[in-house]
C-alpha cells in the first residue's frame, strides 16, 4: 500500500490545506501540550501506586 494513498494522510493533507499558518501553529502547540499532559498523567498514576503500596504495607517506610 502506497503511503501517499493512505486515507489518514489524505485527511491530514486536506486539513493542512484548509488551515492558515496561525491555526497550524496552534494545532501543533495543542498536540505538544496533549503529550505533556499524558506524561504527567502517567507520572501521577505511578505516584498513586507508591502511596497505595505504602498505605497497605507500612513496613516499607
Amino acid at each position: 500500500m502506497n503511503i501517499l494513498n493512505n486515507p489518514y494522510f489524505n485527511a491530514l493533507r486536506n486539513i493542512s490545506e484548509i488551515l492558515d499558518e496561525d491555526q497550524k501553529k496552534r494545532g501543533v502547540l495543542m498536540w505538544i501540550l496533549l503529550i505533556i499532559n499524558a506524561v504527567f498523567d502517567l507520572v501521577s498514576l505511578g505516584g498513586i501506586a507508591v502511596v497505595m503500596d505504602t498505605a497497605l504495607n507500612p513496613t516499607n517506610i
